[in-house]
């Protein structure tokens, strides 16, 4: 029974009806809230100038996202802005796009690869790169790591909703399944950020030299949090931003 009512309100026609009703209704001013998950293609507005577009199911976490204010997300403030500045953005374990697709959209000139080695997640990323039109999005099926190859996969598979073939709840790791309440388990390929980088010709920056060269332009910020930017300048004039969280 449980099931069939969650196959009922997560209905690709039924679940957006509900959606616009808590929308009106979380907008009064009541002390109570009411969220639910989310199935379809989700509007995400940044700001009045800016917003994405993300298909998820009501196994994803996103739609907390959705509910309590995408524009203060994490980092989305600081991050609107730096994308601005920036050429190359590695969105490493990318989920659904969240980040991929905010920098494409701020920053429409900015080279992005998104690595997302999860079934689930990588499926619905590269739906979001369609729904987005983001072609300065690539998508990788990839797993960043210190060797080339291959390793053990572990994604949790949500219980709540046996019914579905892709999940997205954003738990997974390569050691083992404590935590998970069941999972699946494959093997990714994996490669390292050195052999990526040297393998698409992208211009990298030791950002812990302590001496730069003379016609290198290094300067560093930190955020509110545990946001730190690297901000760096090439002698081929190429920005890199990376953005440890």
């Amino acid at each position: 029974m449980k099931i069939l009512f969650y196959k009922i309100i997560y209905n690709k026609f039924i679940n957006p009806i509900i959606r616009y009703i808590l929308d009106v209704y979380n907008q009064l001013p009541l002390q109570s809230k009411i969220h639910i998950g989310l199935n379809g293609l989700i509007p995400f507005k940044i700001d009045q100038n800016l917003l994405i577009n993300l298909e998820m199911n009501e196994s994803s976490p996103m739609c907390m996202v959705y509910w309590n204010n995408p524009a203060k997300f994490e980092f989305t403030p600081v991050f609107k802005e730096l994308i601005k500045e920036c050429d190359v953005f590695f969105d490493v374990a990318a989920n659904i796009g969240f980040y991929s697709f905010l920098a494409s959209k701020a920053n429409p000139n900015t080279i992005i690869h998104s690595f997302e080695p999860s079934f689930g997640a990588n499926y619905y990323l590269n739906r979001n790169k369609e729904h987005n039109k983001a072609k300065n999005v690539n998508v990788h099926n990839l797993a960043l790591s210190d060797s080339n190859g291959q390793i053990m996969f572990h994604e949790e598979i949500n219980p709540k909703y046996p019914y579905l073939k892709y999940f997205l709840s954003g738990i997974s790791n390569t050691t083992n399944t404590n935590g998970m309440r069941e999972s699946s388990t494959y093997n990714v390929e994996t490669t390292t950020l050195d052999e990526f980088v040297n393998l698409n010709k992208i211009t990298k920056l030791d950002r812990k030299r302590k001496h730069q060269e003379s016609d290198t332009d290094t300067s560093t910020r930190t955020y509110k949090g545990e946001l730190t930017v690297n901000n760096n300048k090439n002698k081929n004039n190429t920005k890199v931003i990376s953005i440890n969280g």
